[in-house]
């Protein structure tokens, strides 16, 4: 391949007996050439049974043949499919021991691209492990053209991004291995960017520092129910302990591709049970009930695609008794009786600017209320049921809430506190001390969460303005993996409330 040629090199080796061990596989290497391909796998055996594959000229495989297939691959630059990482690379390697290391730096996946390029609720019928019992339905040439299909409608959604957002995800993810071929394929070597400042300017508007927070903090002091759209940060839905723990009941004596009805309601019981005071159990069941709503036969592929592609406000509950706080950009594809916009931009507004805050507009059902601090709306002023003038100046709030997120923990820490973790859900309380969070089992005082170095000295700066930590509660508990670790590590991310003290801190 013409990034790293003698990566495939030393790769594609016979995977059958038709193959001899010892030949290496020559290549034709025309510039940028894709090959898209999919293995089915035995549910009986656990090894690949048949594969397809489509070059982009249309020349078309379909081999039971390992061998034949890694030899059909070698002809292209990149090779493509669908959840490539999480099945095919994984199952080629119990063919050929190694391959899977040796063409991750050519490997595009379109899962991983799906929800990146298509972030409104993608979802993709692709087929993954033999799930299909018709050969119409369960031949992999189809799926390799299908994931031929959705590699170009990624491509071109990529192409339209505005330059300034490319840059950022190329800043982010091209090294991340799921991503590194496709950016390596569009050429889109560019300088990496100041991240901070680049994602505040292409997402002004869609996110703010802990403003929703506060908001929520205030609204619930003066006696209002608030309910936040929460963000799980870096972590997806897909990792949070109380959907690891749905698929484990799931997987739990699976003899077939179709979850059975009896195996649903055991496993939506047994959820139930072991995380019923878990604030993310409602959010769960709605994501099961949503995935029964679209799916006659629950197919556990499915089931594991669906979440994958789903971020954990798709299934927020809608309080009627209650006031959700949101930023514009999370409130999309919502609608409310009543909806208040907050605006703090000035008279110049962008036309992104304006679409954001036609999307705002648009969610209020039968009452609108916008408060701004510029001139902007005063022409409108006559079309308006209502529009004063409120020259008040308000103080500081009396509290705020700082997010967790990974960067905030040592997270080798939380190895070592694997098992109280797992005893923990989402809404339990925890309390501050020096710099750890600590939670109360079994009527004992535990350590379960070391801050980071940083995380302590924003809390520090927090201190010297007058904010002292008057409350802890965890947010999620989510799985955790890198390099180093065989494992995934359950790790707690949790709101910390901090009040203003009367005597700042010197």
């Amino acid at each position: 391949m013409s990034d790293n040629p003698s990566s495939f090199d030393h790769a594609f080796r016979s995977a059958d007996n038709k193959t001899d061990d010892n030949d290496t596989i020559k290549f034709y290497k025309p510039p940028k050439q894709i090959v898209f391909f999919d293995t089915e796998v035995s549910t009986s055996y656990k090894r690949i049974s048949d594969t397809g594959a489509v070059k982009e000229d249309g020349t078309v495989l379909h081999t039971e043949s390992v061998g034949r297939l890694l030899e059909f691959l070698s002809h292209g630059d990149y090779i493509c499919g669908h959840n490539i990482f999480e099945h095919d690379l994984k199952y080629l390697d119990k063919e050929v021991k190694g391959i899977s290391a040796a063409l991750e730096s050519v490997a595009i996946d379109t899962l991983y691209l799906s929800p990146l390029l298509f972030p409104k609720r993608p979802y993709h019928s692709l087929l993954k492990d033999d799930k299909l019992e018709s050969d119409e339905l369960n031949n992999p040439v189809n799926d390799s053209i299908k994931a031929k299909e959705l590699f170009y409608d990624e491509l071109n959604a990529y192409n339209e991004l505005p330059s300034l957002l490319r840059q950022i995800y190329y800043s982010l993810l091209s090294r991340v291995k799921e991503f590194r071929a496709f950016f390596s394929y569009t050429g889109d070597n560019t300088d990496f960017v100041e991240l901070s400042s680049a994602i505040l300017n292409e997402f002004d508007g869609r996110i703010c520092s802990n403003a929703e927070l506060q908001m929520q903090g205030l609204l619930i002091r003066h006696g209002i129910a608030a309910k936040l759209i929460r963000d799980t940060g870096r972590y997806r839905f897909y990792n949070l302990a109380e959907v690891r723990y749905l698929l484990k009941k799931l997987e739990e004596d699976r003899h077939s591709p179709v979850i059975s009805d009896n195996a649903w309601e055991f496993a939506k019981r047994k959820l139930s049970e072991q995380y019923s005071r878990s604030d993310c159990l409602e959010t769960v069941l709605n994501m099961m009930n949503e995935f029964e709503i679209v799916n006659n036969k629950k197919y556990y592929s499915d089931l594991i695609e669906f979440i994958k592609e789903s971020s954990y406000e798709d299934f927020y509950p809608d309080g009627k008794n209650s006031v959700t706080v949101s930023t514009i950009h999370k409130s999309k594809g919502r609608e409310f009786d009543r909806v208040y916009i907050l605006i703090t931009n000035g008279s110049k507004w962008s036309e992104e600017d304006k679409r954001k805050l036609y999307v705002g507009m648009t969610r209020a059902k039968k009452q609108l209320h916008i408060h701004c601090c510029s001139d902007l709306f005063l022409r409108y002023s006559e079309l308006c049921a209502n529009f004063f003038n409120d020259e008040s100046l308000y103080p500081e709030p009396a509290e705020i809430t700082l997010q967790m997120t990974h960067k905030d923990v040592f997270l080798d820490y939380s190895e070592k506190k694997r098992e109280l973790i797992f005893r923990l859900r989402s809404g339990d309380r925890l309390t501050i001390e020096n710099n750890y969070l600590i939670a109360c089992i079994n009527g004992k005082n535990q350590r379960v969460v070391k801050f980071s170095r940083d995380f302590s000295d924003r809390l520090r700066d927090h201190a010297k303005r007058g904010y002292l930590p008057c409350s802890v509660v965890v947010r999620f508990i989510v799985a955790w993996k890198n390099d180093k670790h065989e494992k995934e590590i359950p790790v707690i991310l949790s709101d910390i409330t901090l009040k203003k003290d009367a005597a700042p801190k010197p």
